[in-house]
């Protein structure tokens, strides 16, 4: 596999998310020798040219959003910031007796020379909060299946290039589709007719649980973890939609 980096477009991203816990925190282990920076990270538009339509997408499949992180270089003298992750959502076509359209999250990392782990965790979390809040917001009158529609594609956590991005969906309170398929919970296959059930969507109680303890870190992002904590469906709602399930004996 190639390492995933700034100048790679959707088709070597997807390339590298397709082949390609607990959280470490945001401490950040940082040099204090003379000329290193310590380091900012931030998020923005992968750019139109990120995703190519006719080249990089299937049939039906719409790319709604993508986004890169980076984080500031490690000498004052440098000014080339250094890649940390990227992500798309992509809109899966509506297929057979599907009656909601599923989004893709896709997410992978770049391999850093330097930053340590830390460091690529919080631009992958960055990544991951981006485009689950768009989604959010664009399926607010459905809080319900805006979580059932939200499926993160991130890699192994086994894998260099997709540790830091798995790391951060389990940290968030994601979990693998097929295990909430077979527990209580809102989700339900009829959702993904026809389509894959790999990925992982969210525990909505390790979420707010989750996303509850960043506010109160006063996390780097703090208006969008608020955001998606106002989005998040309540209990009550919650309730009526859970699909009670029970383990054979």
């Amino acid at each position: 596999l190639g390492i995933l980096s700034n100048s790679d477009g959707f088709h070597g991203f997807v390339r590298h998310c397709h082949h390609s816990s607990t959280s470490r925190g945001w401490a950040l282990h940082v040099s204090s020798r003379a000329g290193v920076l310590p380091p900012t990270v931030w998020i923005k538009d992968a750019g139109e040219d990120f995703v190519d339509e006719d080249e990089n997408l299937e049939d039906g499949e719409v790319c709604l959003k993508s986004v890169k992180a980076f984080a500031s270089p490690v000498l004052v003298e440098d000014d080339e910031p250094r890649f940390l992750s990227a992500g798309a959502l992509v809109q899966r076509p509506l297929v057979g007796e599907s009656i909601r359209l599923v989004c893709d999250a896709w997410t992978a990392d770049a391999i850093l020379d330097e930053g340590g782990p830390n460091l690529q965790l919080q631009g992958a979390c960055l990544v991951l909060d981006e485009l689950l809040l768009f989604h959010l917001e664009q399926q607010q009158a459905d809080p319900i299946g805006a979580l059932q529609t939200f499926v993160v594609q991130c890699g192994s956590i086994e894998k260099e290039s997709s540790c830091a991005s798995n790391m951060a969906a389990k940290s968030r309170g994601f979990r693998p589709l097929q295990d909430l398929l077979r527990e209580s919970s809102v989700y339900t296959k009829s959702t993904y007719f026809g389509g894959s059930l790999d990925g992982m969507v969210l525990d909505i109680e390790k979420a707010r649980g989750a996303y509850g303890r960043l506010i109160e870190m006063d996390c780097p992002n703090h208006g969008t973890i608020s955001k998606i904590l106002q989005l998040l469906p309540d209990d009550d709602l919650v309730q009526r939609f859970t699909i009670k399930r029970f383990s054979a004996k």
